[in-house]
């Protein structure tokens, strides 16, 4: 029964290896319309990471590459960070006119 384990066990392992790999081979793509590149460099395509190999030709990723469409600007956003960040002239006041009284907030 032991040997039986250890057998399904290795089978098992060596699958998983061999899968990977396979997968690992499908990631990257020959470009068939792509000049020499330089040797042993990476670069993007849109959003496709590309690798150059030893002899110059370029294999990339084949993803789809959508156009994101953010609602809010990165200066909308700042702006709001910036208005979280300062507190409101009419909140001091109101501190300060409770703390002369006494009270606490």
């Amino acid at each position: 029964m032991h040997a039986g384990l250890t057998l399904i066990a290795i089978s098992l392992i060596t699958i998983v290896n061999a899968r990977a790999l396979d997968e690992d081979m499908l990631l990257y793509w020959r470009k068939s319309d792509a000049g020499k590149c330089k040797p042993f460099t990476s670069f993007f395509m849109g959003c496709n990471k590309c690798v150059c190999s030893a002899d110059g030709t370029s294999f990339c990723t084949r993803m789809a590459c959508f156009k994101a469409t953010n609602r809010l600007s990165e200066e909308s956003i700042e702006n709001e960070m910036d208005t979280l960040k300062q507190p409101s002239v009419e909140k001091l006041g109101a501190t300060s006119h409770q703390k002369e009284k006494g009270n606490s907030v």
